[in-house]
């Protein structure tokens, strides 16, 4: 006997300290500059409302706090969009060249620039109506809110196209320029009599000139070129995943402030609110990191060694600079509460440690949120689910503010691990196979090297032995009466002793795999699947309930309209099969579930008989992951994904023994495996991306299979 080698071994390590200390090293420093442009431009907002309220007074700046949130409305899409530039850009410059990504910028300028007009046509049409509604001069103050649209979003284009092309120092100086020149603007205007109108242009010619300083930069790396049709429904479709993330993200971060002013006492409320914004300011500390992370994640699709440790180091940073922060808060709370709001809000303090800490899970979450954007998956639409049970958690806890700030303390640190987790298994995924069974023994007839038969059958047992022998026997004459080459390989999923006796009582082409532990119905297939050689791969349960004979039928099906996967099903019209009316209710119950989940066309999938065309084998096995028995429901979600997409249902003849291991606990677990399927499918996206790794690989020439004496 031989032992089947690994096929393959993973580059993933767990990052050395010294990888560590480099990669937040070089964190820290790019951060250092954004973190400074940042620091300008709060500052300067702050200043700005400063210095304008006491030019205008209460009254008039009420009006102007109006216009500045519905300017604040309309600028929500704008991170959105800045990611999802510099993600595309970032990659198109790891793929085609520094070249390529400078001249195909501008065609995400054309787009949003096309965009904005529209959107500013619109809000012109409105401007009657609006300014009505804020009582307010509707050609002063609003008009400008309808112009400032475009170039409120073909700002963030700019900006992506720099963070993208990682000229973070460019970044930094322009947007600090652009929130001075706001300040120094928006003063002579009031000061020369402009008012709210003058305020609100102050804001419009204030981001002009930023476009206008982003252009001049970029403009020097290629020029604008591509169609504008053939883009813009690209750009949406790549904005849309991501503002709906961040959403779910500002979902989860300002709910409790929603809440707390609905459920507390007004004095109470306050309180909270004046905690809530205070604590805040965590999240401000390392938003840098996000924007330094993620072209170099989007470089790499968020996968692999450089991903692992960027996803390590990155978030060792944000957790320093976040923690820190909060700590600062809460020691000086007292302070921090007085100088920020007054005496009156001392309230606040207690509150101001408990929510500073749910902030650095906060930062930690929005750091994740980047990561999975970097790696095109959509696990952060999840956050729409936290965010729910946020809200529920604190309709029930929400009695005093410190039960509502440790609800959400809770909260948000455990979104935090749960994300950091889904992100550390995607950065550090291996390719499926090379999670196979590391000690396989193999006994059999070698067939020749380089020689392929023209069907390989795989038959799954967990009890290969001398009663597994007649059904083998079956099945072996049963493939040799269709005058086909072929194999037959039994893989032994942890089968007792003995199981090598059933070699010398089937006569034939026949291989046995066997390894120790028992895995499950897909890994078997999976190990069987590695080794087979055929044109065409079929497997067959091994419990002797389906007939190997249909085989014959499943061929000529395949030869004639040439397929990619001929299923057996029990619901063919054709089919010979009766079972018991509780596994018809269940058996009709999944395949609902199936096809409402994952659109299948298919009546039956968990008929343990199929016929796959070598050409699907080899894209789909690489990507599969189950173990148990939803094998059958991934093979053909997988199939589906990557464009296999003829499959054909033919009839099978069941002899209905059902011994087998169909029970509440079976059925929970496919459930399990089956919502796990949705979760890789369409949160992580992980079936449309390519594996690490190409075709299924034949063996290693250095396995020897020893035939039975």
């Amino acid at each position: 006997m031989a032992s089947l080698p690994s096929l393959h071994t993973s580059d993933i390590r767990r990052p050395t300290f010294k990888q560590f200390k480099s990669g937040a090293a070089r964190v820290g420093r790019e951060s250092w500059l954004l973190f400074v442009g940042l620091s300008v431009v709060n500052a300067s907002n702050y200043l700005f409302h400063v210095l304008v309220s006491r030019r205008l007074g209460p009254a008039d700046y009420g009006d102007l706090g109006s216009v500045l949130a519905v300017m604040l409305v309309l600028s929500v899409p704008t991170s959105a969009i800045q990611a999802s530039v510099a993600k595309r850009f970032s990659q198109l410059r790891a793929s085609s060249g520094a070249e390529q990504a400078a001249a195909d910028w501008g065609a995400d300028l054309r787009v949003a620039a096309r965009l904005g007009l529209a959107g500013t046509a619109v809000l012109l049409a409105l401007t009657p109506a609006a300014a009505g509604f804020l009582h307010l001069d509707p050609w002063a103050s609003w008009l400008f809110v309808a112009v400032f649209l475009l170039p409120a979003v073909t700002w963030p284009v700019l900006l992506g196209a720099l963070q993208g092309s990682k000229r973070f120092g460019h970044l930094a100086w322009i947007i600090a320029v652009s929130a001075l020149l706001r300040v120094g603007v928006g003063v002579l205007l009031v000061d020369a009599g402009g008012g709210v109108p003058g305020a609100v242009a102050a804001s419009f010619i204030a981001q002009v000139a930023g476009v206008g300083l982003a252009l001049a930069v970029l403009a020097r790396s290629g020029p604008l070129r591509l169609g504008v049709a053939r883009r813009a429904r690209a750009f949406i479709g790549e904005v849309g995943p991501v503002l709906s993330g961040l959403a779910a993200m500002w979902a989860l971060i300002e709910v409790d402030l929603v809440l707390a002013r609905h459920y507390l006492p007004d004095v109470a409320a306050g309180e909270y609110a004046a905690a809530g914004l205070l604590a805040r300011a965590v999240l401000f500390v390392p938003a840098a990191v996000s924007m330094i992370a993620l072209p170099s994640l989007s470089e790499v699709s968020g996968r692999g060694p450089r991903a692992y440790r960027w996803l390590f180091s990155s978030t060792l940073v944000t957790a320093l600079l976040a923690g820190s922060t909060a700590l600062f808060l809460s020691l000086a709370g007292d302070a921090a509460i007085r100088v920020t709001f007054g005496q009156r809000f001392l309230g606040a303090v207690p509150l101001l440690a408990v929510l500073s800490t749910a902030m650095i899970g906060m930062s930690v979450t929005n750091l994740m949120v980047i990561f999975h954007v970097a790696a095109g998956t959509r696990a952060y639409q999840m956050l729409w689910i936290v965010a729910a049970i946020e809200t529920a958690l604190i309709a029930v806890f929400h009695s005093s503010p410190l039960t509502i700030a440790m609800v959400v303390m809770w909260v948000s640190l455990g979104v935090a691990a749960a994300g950091f987790a889904t992100a550390r298994s995607v950065a550090r995924f291996e390719r499926p196979l090379a999670r196979l069974p590391r000690n396989i023994t193999v006994l059999g007839a070698s067939i020749p090297e380089g020689a392929s038969p023209d069907l390989s059958v795989i038959v799954p047992s967990v009890a290969v032995g001398q009663r597994s022998a007649p059904g083998l026997q079956a099945i072996d004459r049963a493939i040799r009466g269709l005058g086909k080459s072929y194999e037959i390989i039994v893989v032994s999923d942890g089968s007792p002793e003995g199981w090598e006796s059933v070699f010398d009582q089937v006569p034939g082409r026949l291989s046995v795999l066997h390894y120790e532990d028992r895995r499950g119905k897909g890994m078997a297939l999976r190990v069987g699947m590695t080794r087979a050689r055929g044109r065409y791969v079929a497997f067959i349960d091994a419990d002797g309930e389906l007939d190997p004979a249909e085989f014959g039928h499943f061929l000529q099906i395949m030869e004639l309209y040439e397929p990619d996967l001929v299923i057996g099903s029990k619901r063919h019209p054709l089919s010979k099969v009766s079972y018991p009316l509780s596994r018809r209710v269940m058996s009709v119950g999944y395949q609902l579930l199936c096809r409402l989940l994952f659109r299948l066309n298919v009546r039956d999938t968990q008929t343990g008989m199929k016929l796959i065309r070598r050409e699907a084998l080899n894209e789909v096995l690489p990507r599969l992951l189950e173990k148990r028995f939803a094998f059958d429901l991934e093979f053909l979600v997988v199939a589906r994904e990557l464009g296999f997409r003829r499959v054909f249902e033919a009839p099978v003849n069941i002899d209905h023994r059902f011994k087998s291991t169909v029970n509440a606990g079976a059925v929970a677990r496919i459930l399990l495996d089956t919502a796990a399927i949705f979760y890789r499918r369409y949160l992580l996206q992980y079936y449309s991306s390519p594996p690490r790794g190409s075709q299924v690989e034949e063996p290693s020439p250095e396995v020897r299979v020893v035939t039975s004496a």
